[in-house]
């Protein structure tokens, strides 16, 4: 499970610009799945981080991240190291 510490766009893939397929709110909880390296974000006070985590798959992919950026817990949202997306 990973939580969001601040309101969290959700993206179709690890990308700031790729398709927005909804938000989450502040202080939401939802199955975080996998991680995946994707574009950078620098937002609240962090400079750099590109690590975003899947909620959900569409057609059979991993869809519906969020950046970890967002996430409360370490650079990874939470996620376990070995739970990068394949």
């Amino acid at each position: 499970m990973v939580t969001t510490y601040e309101a969290a766009n959700i993206r179709q893939t690890p990308w700031s610009t790729s398709k927005k397929q909804g938000s989450y709110p502040a202080d939401y909880t939802v199955l975080g799945i996998c991680w995946a390296d994707g574009g950078p974000i620098s937002d609240n006070g962090v400079v750099r981080n590109d690590i975003w985590v899947s909620t959900g798959v569409e057609n059979g992919v991993h869809s519906f991240f969020i950046s970890a950026i967002y996430l409360k817990g370490d650079s990874l949202g939470g996620m376990p190291v070995g739970a990068q997306c394949p």
